[in-house]
């Protein structure tokens, strides 16, 4: 089996959450530019934290406001739910926005599927959650999430997951 690493790839850069694409929320009817606004706009229930993330001109922006630094330069609180539950209020977000992605980006959800049966990872040294972290043994979810949407996408069984925001 291959291995396809997001970070890095000419090609498969656009499986990533920065990557610029529209995204409506179906039950908001906002519309995000990049799916890492998405997730991070879920971070906080403040109105004015959200305001400010819907108003970043691009992902890296979203993703520092959304960062414990940017939230608490600007006094604002992560929301208390985040990594709660099972799962956490996190992998919810992410489990909806990125089956959203390609759904209805079909030009993106072509190159999804184009990558076959490879193993998806999400190579963050950052990130033992999301990606593979520093020492290659994180758990990959965002990687994981990808590989279930291609999946999805090609049985026709992708529904995003459903949760009450």
């Amino acid at each position: 089996m291959s291995t396809i690493h997001i970070i890095g790839d000419p090609v498969y850069k656009v499986l990533s959450n920065f990557w610029p694409c529209t995204i409506r929320d179906e039950k908001t009817g906002i519309v995000f530019g990049h799916s890492e606004g998405y997730y991070m706009w879920h971070k906080c229930k403040n109105p004015e934290y959200r305001k400010i993330i819907l108003n970043c001109r691009d992902a890296k922006d979203a993703k520092y406001h959304g960062s414990e630094r940017g939230m608490k330069a600007n006094g604002f609180k992560l929301r208390s739910d985040w990594d709660e539950g099972d799962p956490p209020f996190k992998l919810k977000v992410m489990r909806r926005v990125v089956p959203a992605k390609f759904q209805q980006n079909p030009i993106l959800a072509e190159i999804l599927c184009s990558t076959g049966t490879a193993k998806i990872i999400e190579n963050a040294p950052w990130s033992e959650y999301w990606g593979y972290g520093r020492t290659g043994k994180g758990k990959n979810m965002l990687g994981r999430i990808l590989m279930l949407t291609r999946k999805g996408l090609r049985d026709g069984s992708i529904v995003p997951y459903n949760f009450t925001l």
